[in-house]
């Protein structure tokens, strides 16, 4: 384990870091392990985001309607769950029928 002392010797896999940690801060962990024979050398850095699946967004807003086209507002959720945002999918339901599975909308244009 990273910075345990001699005395607190594991056989640990794995570690869950509890304290201190903040949302989107990227943080770097490196390991070694020791045998009878010795220490081998720090594992190569790992840097992770400490970050969660972003919040729910708010429902989309009807801006304006044709009989060919939609314009809807998208809001970004109040939560980026501590990492940046990369995509947002869109999904349409004819309205026809409530079980019927969405579709993901795949042409449109944005500003």
């Amino acid at each position: 384990m990273v910075g345990a002392n001699e005395d607190e010797l594991t056989l640990i896999t794995s570690y869950t870091a509890v304290e201190g940690i903040v949302k989107g801060r990227t943080y770097r962990f490196s390991c070694r392990v020791l045998n009878a024979i010795g220490w081998s050398e720090w594992s190569p850095t790992a840097y992770i985001i400490a970050a969660v699946a972003p919040a729910k967004p708010k429902i989309p807003t009807l801006l304006s309607a044709t009989q060919s086209s939609m314009q809807l507002q998208l809001w970004a959720p109040e939560d980026d769950g501590g990492s940046f945002l990369s995509t947002y999918q869109l999904f349409i339901n004819d309205g026809d029928d409530a079980n019927e599975p969405t579709t993901v909308v795949s042409t449109y244009d944005t500003n």
